[in-house]
């Protein structure tokens, strides 16, 4: 069986760069509470499209004079899930530059849209790098 082909995968982007997922907050289901009784992120939170994970990178927010809160105005019931971008590409992800998508609701934060990329592969692979992702991110709110 051949190799799958590699992830797309923005060099540009750095390694010590942070990514914001929106996170729906309520009902169990994106975020749960671990065996401490903390709450994290789920699996779920991680659920990507038919293009990838959409997230927010940290820089370019900045450079927009954007805080990071800013990706969850108007998005009552929502919080922010935080992941270094060298995390990302340790689980084999890929981050990649998306602004000002078409398909999403017109916002200042959209300047810093990514996407994360995960290559083809079988439904319990992708699973497993969804809870990789939830396991490295760390929620704020």
């Amino acid at each position: 069986m051949a190799a799958p082909p590699p992830v797309p995968n923005d060099q540009s982007i750095a390694p010590e760069d942070i990514v914001y997922r929106r996170v729906k907050d309520g009902g169990n289901i994106n975020i749960v509470r671990d065996k401490y009784g903390n709450r994290v992120t789920s699996s779920a939170a991680f659920e990507d499209d038919d293009d990838g994970i959409s997230v927010f990178l940290q820089s370019t927010l900045a450079e927009a004079n954007l805080e990071a809160a800013s990706v969850i105005v108007g998005f009552n019931g929502y919080v922010l899930a935080k992941i270094t971008v060298d995390a990302v590409r340790n689980l084999g992800v890929g981050v990649v530059r998306d602004p000002n998508p078409d398909d999403v609701k017109p916002m200042p934060c959209n300047v810093a849209h990514c996407l994360l990329k995960i290559s083809p592969m079988s439904k319990s692979e992708r699973h497993k790098v969804r809870q990789g992702l939830a396991h490295v991110s760390e929620l704020m709110g």
